[in-house]
Parts: C-alpha cells; structure tokens; sequence
C-alpha cells in the first residue's frame, strides 16, 4: 500500500509489483493488480477471487500469494510451462511436455499469408525439437537444473528425460479471450496497417521472460521467409527463450544450422541447446508442473 508522501512512480509507467499492470480504477493508486488470472489486493497481500489450481494444491489458501512466502517467493504466470510426467524413479526415466500456445488475431489488417497458413506447420517445425536430455534430478521450479551426459547416466546417476514438444497456433477473432485464459501462458501475434521496420525483417518479438503473455508484431510487407517460420522463430527464439538478435557489422545475425534462431526455412526448429534452455526457464520462472505427485 502506498504510503503518504513516501511513494512515487512516473505515470506514464503502468506496472507495480511483481512487475504486474496496476488497475487504479478499482481501489485507487497502486491498490489493485493484474496477474492475468485474477486481481491482487497489495494492501491485503491476497488475490480476490479463488485460485484457478486451487485443486491441485489443497494445503494452500485459494486466496494465498506466493505460498504466502513473499519475500523468497513469486507468483506469476509465464510465459511457456513444463510439464513432468510418466515419472518411474525405479527405472530413472520421466517425460517432459514444453507447452505453448500461439494466437494470431484475424482483424482486417492480416494479410492472406498469415490467414491461410496451416496451423500444423508450427507444431510440426517445434515437434522437430523432440528429444531426449539427462538430469541429475527431475526438474523443480527455483532450482537450476543440472544436465548430465548419457554416459554419467549409465552409470546410475540421474534421470533420462524424454522431451515432447506440444506448440500450437490457431486463428482468433478476440484478443481478449487470451488473457481470460488462466494459465496466461501464450503469445499474442497481430498485423498492424503498417510497421516501421525494414521490409527483409518478418516481425519483431518481446522478449523479456518476466512478461505474462508474449507479443509478436508481424510486418505486412514481409514476403522474403514462409509464416510458420516466422512465427517459430518469434514466439520461439524471442518469446520463449527470451534471445535478442546478435548483430555482427550491424546486421543482425541468424544461424543457418538447425536453431530458432536460423532464417533457413528448412532448420528452423528447436535444438538440444535451446531445449535444455527452455527447460532451465520454465524451473526459474516457476512454470514447472507435475500431473501428480511422484
């Protein structure tokens, strides 16, 4: 709660604790937050509606924040989730799900490319990434995982992790149905009439990690690269993992071996590096989920 004469913030910046928007029309100044999901009272240090998970986690308060550990703790919806399941600790083998969700808005500024687009293309370039990684234990959220060889493993260390890639695109025609979506896990992707952006660069991404829900802003003008490479690449490279361009001579640089980051129509698609990555995000930014307790 703001305290009289010891607080102050630029109106022109809209976002307060947790790095969440602040909605001062409710409770006034800095009193009321959105997390997506629901409302935060900051005066209370509670939500004002029932967890969405509630269920899941029943020795919690459906109204609690962050465990009700505020000070080591956050409570924030991310941008790409881990889900763990199939654990079998006698055998040392678990499976992990990369989950995330894209949403192309179909207004009048989509040009055709993006419109007629099958969906199925994106999913099938993440789908490449399938693979299999080693951990010395299943991942947790807060602890950085610590990946190990397949020789260490073989010799009783760790776990065999099979990774599954379960990415999808999909047109909507209102916006404001992702952010109803109560996992906020998603990526917002949208045309406007016109981009200031050269006309060899496909579309700009957010990329800060922190954020609830991405943004990829697609140029019209583009016509150089296919739209599910685009769209891989941006809701990938810069959504996801959260990497900037590398300029090299001041131009920016993309890698033609397989990578999110290539502008080879043909190698676009996860790596074993970028998918260790997304792994070790989704444990800091606490997005990893389990289908029970193992």
């Amino acid at each position: 709660m703001p305290m009289p004469e010891r607080n102050g913030s630029s109106t022109h910046y809209r976002m307060g604790f947790n790095g969440m928007e602040q909605d001062d029309e409710i409770k006034g100044k800095g009193n009321s937050l959105d997390f997506g999901a629901r409302f935060y009272d900051s005066r209370l240090g509670r939500f004002l509606s029932i967890d969405p998970y509630a269920s899941k986690f029943p020795w919690n308060s459906n109204y609690s924040f962050a465990e009700n550990n505020v000070i080591q703790s956050i409570d924030h919806k991310g941008l790409h989730r881990i889900n763990v399941t199939d654990v079998n600790k006698e055998d040392r083998v678990a499976k992990i799900e990369i989950v995330h969700e894209g949403y192309i808005i179909d207004n009048i500024n989509l040009n055709d490319r993006y419109r007629n687009m099958d969906p199925q293309l994106v999913s099938d370039r993440f789908s490449k990434g399938n693979t299999v990684v080693y951990v010395r234990d299943l991942p947790v959220n807060g602890v950085q995982p610590k990946f190990i060889s397949e020789k260490q493993y073989n010799k009783g260390i760790g776990y065999k992790i099979n990774v599954e890639y379960n990415v999808t695109v999909q047109l909507i025609k209102n916006p404001s149905k992702v952010k109803e979506r109560p996992e906020g896990i998603a990526s917002v992707i949208h045309m406007p009439p016109t981009v200031d952006v050269e006309d060899n660069v496909g579309a700009y991404a957010t990329v800060t990690l922190s954020d609830k829900i991405g943004s990829v802003t697609l140029n019209p003008r583009h016509t150089q690269l296919a739209p599910d490479n685009v769209i891989s690449h941006e809701m990938g490279s810069h959504n996801m993992l959260g990497e900037r361009h590398i300029k090299v001579d001041g131009i920016m640089f993309y890698t033609q071996e397989e990578s999110l980051n290539s502008n080879n129509d043909l190698k676009v698609q996860p790596n074993i590096g970028e998918t260790r990555k997304l792994i070790e995000n989704a444990s800091k930014y606490n997005r990893v989920d389990y289908d029970k307790k193992y």
